[in-house]
């Protein structure tokens, strides 16, 4: 299999619906490693390149094409285990550095 854009794969339904949902903004559940799970505004720039969510008044941003690997479920110490089926964390930074997220209110919203 060669090298596909995103844009030729088929994608399921849902995903697509996740991505629209993403792009106008959805609160997620963001697992720092300090302190309580908290939510967060986050949402994906319109040319999906990077991921933003606000920490306080303080926008943060992630590019995409940082990110190393996706682990689904709760494999960082960050995660809590009954979140497992909602949850994935972003691994970026040369594997130093992870985005915990919980998906659970935007799957429900889908």
């Amino acid at each position: 299999m060669g090298e596909e854009s995103l844009n030729t794969v088929p994608f399921d339904r849902t995903v697509e619906q996740a991505i629209l949902a993403m792009k106008k903004g959805a609160q997620l559940l963001k697992c720092g490693r300090r302190g309580k799970p908290k939510f967060c505004p986050f949402r994906l720039s319109t040319d999906e390149k990077y991921l933003i969510w606000y920490s306080g008044q303080e926008e943060k941003q992630l590019r995409l094409s940082l990110v190393m690997k996706i682990v689904t479920g709760q494999r960082t110490r960050q995660l809590q285990p009954d979140k497992e089926n909602h949850s994935f964390s972003l691994i970026y930074t040369n594997g130093v550095r992870s985005c915990s997220l919980d998906l659970r209110r935007l799957i429900i919203g889908l």
